[in-house]
């Protein structure tokens, strides 16, 4: 497999605000804040001031502040290995825009805010030991073998970022490449560098709408749904106070609310983590998209608000467990390998994960149950979260026993726990 996805092993943050349960909606908050919480704590790094300091030792380079910045020729080989051209993902295009080197084993990289992700590769002169890339802001390092530009790394374009690249167990000249999404996959729905992906977690995409900014109300038609769909949305900007409110057309209440609302819109919302609605009734072939406040009143919005929505078919065959057969996450698809399910009411579980190659571990409690679930991978902060739901991280950090622990407190006798290790399968 020529890319190949390197380290995240940071598990999710609780929810922030407490939620109002008056509809009893169906919450794309209880799962997609989550795993989107996730991403964005993975890949977008604290935003770097004017005055850098650079720490002792290690090379310091910067792209160009300019979000336009065209891809470039690749050079043919640094630090003795050939540099590709291009990289693939998901389907989609990465072209290679410029490529640093530095001759002592340390390399730090300033990335500037963009409208689109990046994917980063690194490569070292000394084929032995390992090379870690770490992010400020991040507390976890991603560790990929030395030597040949092989493995690739998601890099959010969100937020200015900072990378340090430095070589373990060997010495000499490392460099990186970076790259820029060139390329929607054919057949992707994408407007104002948002793009949903003509398939999330192998599945087909319905229908797709992304709004003009400050539009806040839409209604997406189909000729026909199936039986259940899966919402990917996507939102910034939103006033406070409000949420977003997706509904059948026609019917009361909610399909799913809320949504990650950042400063700006994740570029790939169909990547990472969707809901399932509620069964469709019968002869609704339609979804209404607004934005509502804590009393359900549709609101007016600033021209900042950008709000877009891609319906998905559900696999065929469900969530067995909570525990979906592909996830598509970091780049790659990832394809479920083994499960561990604990008896209905045992409070704690874990697994052992084999990080020297990468793997995703879901976890969490399918369902609707109460509790507060406490998570601990490996060296990683322990994260909170009420109810339940699933969610993941990617490990690959060369080591053989990344233990991942769970507690679920004041949960119901028929909550249970449920832990399933994925493999890259693109």
């Amino acid at each position: 497999m020529n890319d190949q996805l390197t380290e995240l092993r940071q598990t999710l943050r609780g929810h922030a605000e407490a939620v109002d349960d008056q509809h009893h909606p169906e919450r794309i908050g209880a799962v997609r804040r989550r795993v989107t919480v996730a991403r964005r704590r993975r890949t977008a790094g604290i935003a770097i001031a004017a005055a850098l300091v650079v720490a002792a030792g290690v090379t310091a380079v910067s792209l160009p502040h300019d979000s336009r910045v065209q891809p470039a020729e690749a050079p043919a080989r640094m630090v003795g290995h050939v540099v590709p051209r291009t990289t693939m993902s998901l389907g989609a295009t990465y072209r290679y825009v410029r490529g640093y080197e530095a001759k002592d084993g340390r390399l730090a990289v300033q990335l500037p805010a963009s409208v689109s992700d990046y994917l980063v590769r690194m490569g070292s002169a000394d084929p032995h030991g390992q090379l870690s890339l770490s992010q400020a802001g991040a507390s976890d390092e991603w560790v990929t073998s030395a030597g040949e530009f092989g493995e690739f790394f998601e890099v959010s374009g969100q937020e200015a970022s900072r990378l340090t690249v430095r070589q373990r167990g060997g010495s000499g000249p490392v460099a990186m490449a970076v790259y820029r999404f060139a390329q929607a996959a054919p057949g992707s729905y994408q407007k104002a560098g948002i793009v949903f992906a003509p398939t999330a977690a192998g599945q087909p995409l319905l229908g797709a709408w992304i709004g003009d900014p400050g539009q806040a109300v839409h209604t997406l038609r189909f000729d026909a749904l199936p039986a259940q769909v899966d919402l990917r949305a996507v939102c910034s900007h939103l006033p406070h106070g409000t949420q977003l409110k997706i509904a059948f057309v026609g019917r009361p209440g909610y399909v799913s609310e809320g949504a990650q609302c950042g400063q700006a819109p994740e570029h790939l919302p169909g990547e990472n983590s969707g809901v399932m609605s509620p069964h469709v009734p019968r002869g609704v072939s339609g979804l209404r998209i607004s934005v509502v406040d804590r009393h359900d009143h549709p609101v007016p919005v600033p021209s900042s608000t950008r709000i877009g929505l891609g319906v998905y078919q559900p696999a065929s065959t469900g969530a067995v467990h909570g525990l979906q057969r592909f996830i598509d996450d970091a780049g790659h698809r990832w394809k479920l390998s083994q499960t561990y399910v604990a008896p209905r009411g045992q409070r704690r579980a874990s697994a052992t994960i084999d990080g020297r190659q990468p793997a995703l571990v879901a976890f969490g409690s399918p369902g609707r149950s109460r509790g507060v679930l406490t998570t601990t991978l490996g060296n990683s902060e322990t994260s909170r979260f009420a109810g339940g739901g699933m969610s993941w991280a990617v490990v690959a950090d060369g080591r053989d026993d990344t233990r991942l622990r769970m507690h679920f407190k004041n949960a119901g006798p028929t909550a249970q726990l449920v832990i399933g290790t994925y493999q890259l399968a693109d």
